[in-house]
């Protein structure tokens, strides 16, 4: 006895709400609230053309046949990465943050935070984990932090610097 195959049933209704059909919200609202949380990837796209680290001998360290040296300490300072001509460097050291758990916010997800008369690099500029900041107000002298210039060994969480030195070695 032959079976004779049957068209598959489809459901039309995944054509208009797709996956937020399970938050059970309209796919406009899904998307106004869930848009924000994608900038992260256009931010980082964006910074990485903007600097045009694939088409210039100045932006790419290798080509020139030159060792670039850098520290994670740059990451959070606004002059740091060649005053942002290495500036995609960033994304590295929040990834190596972001691996342990942390939650890591940068210039490019942040734009307003930018501060062009201090310098050009992307800086990380926000680090929480489990929704408590780790950037605090004061460093560990009791001075005010000022992001994008104060050394960020001096306020960062001693487990964010072992983090990272284990990663990128100490300066």
């Amino acid at each position: 006895m032959v079976k004779k195959l049957k068209a598959p049933n489809i459901d039309h209704r995944f054509d208009e709400q797709g996956w937020v059909d399970h938050m059970r919200l309209p796919q406009a609202e899904a998307v106004k609230r869930l848009f924000p949380t994608f900038n992260w990837f256009t931010g980082h796209c964006k910074n990485l053309l903007n600097t045009a680290i694939f088409d210039t001998k100045d932006t790419d360290p290798y080509r020139n046949g030159e060792d670039f040296r850098a520290s994670w300490e740059e990451a959070f300072l606004f002059q740091g990465f060649g005053n942002g001509k290495a500036a995609f460097l960033t994304t590295s050291v929040m990834y190596q943050i972001d691996r342990h758990g942390f939650i890591s916010t940068a210039t490019f997800h942040w734009p307003e935070k930018r501060n062009p008369s201090l310098g050009n690099n992307e800086i990380i500029i926000r680090l929480q984990f489990n929704g408590q900041d780790c950037i605090p107000e004061n460093d560990k002298f009791g001075k005010k932090v000022i992001q994008g210039l104060t050394n960020p060994r001096d306020y960062l969480p001693d487990i964010v610097i072992k983090i990272l030195d284990e990663e990128y070695g100490q300066t």
